[in-house]
């Protein structure tokens, strides 16, 4: 179970960086195409991220942030499934993404600070986050500059979830690699 469980969370990884690709290469349909992908991709990572940590949470480092990441994901994910092309999406769709970017760079920035003892290369996530973070208060706060560059918000962070995903199941592997598991 926990090995097929470790493969999902990879794929999941994975799928966002293909969505994230998808975002950036069709800007004219991203905003209402994305929405469905979105829904399904925040859907799966979330719930990928509380299951990491219902089985794994004496493995993991920083599960709190985790466990905390994957509600969000899920409720948002929901959310965008259940009302894709309402009046409600379009009008909150930008606020959310700018609070769900700020959200992902915070628990970035959390998560490389706790693994900095534990990975030379949490240096990666740290920057990510900051960057994230700053993005997402950016569009935040300037509501134009998220609706003009909506493909570049979506596929910049669902390929910056993607790799920190991969790169959660890649100290995993090394880690229980290391533990002879």
């Amino acid at each position: 179970m926990k090995a097929v469980l470790r493969a999902l969370w990879l794929i999941s990884g994975i799928l966002l960086v293909v969505f994230g690709i998808y975002a950036l290469f069709h800007p004219a349909q991203t905003l209402l195409s994305m929405t469905m992908f979105l829904g399904i991709a925040t859907v799966l990572s979330g719930v990928f991220s509380i299951a990491t940590y219902i089985w794994q949470r004496g493995e993991l480092f920083g599960g709190g942030w985790i466990l905390l990441d994957g509600i969000l994901d899920t409720l948002l994910g929901i959310f965008l499934l259940v009302y894709p092309t309402s009046a409600i999406v379009a009008s909150v769709l930008l606020a959310l993404l700018s609070l769900w970017i700020a959200f992902k760079g915070i628990t970035m920035i959390f998560h490389s600070i706790q693994i900095k003892s534990f990975d030379s290369h949490w240096g990666i996530p740290l920057g990510i986050g900051i960057l994230l973070l700053l993005f997402g208060l950016l569009s935040l706060f300037h509501p134009i500059v998220a609706a003009t560059t909506i493909s570049v918000i979506l596929g910049t962070l669902l390929i910056s979830g993607g790799i920190e995903v991969i790169v959660h199941w890649w100290m995993m592997h090394k880690f229980r690699k290391s533990l002879g598991l």
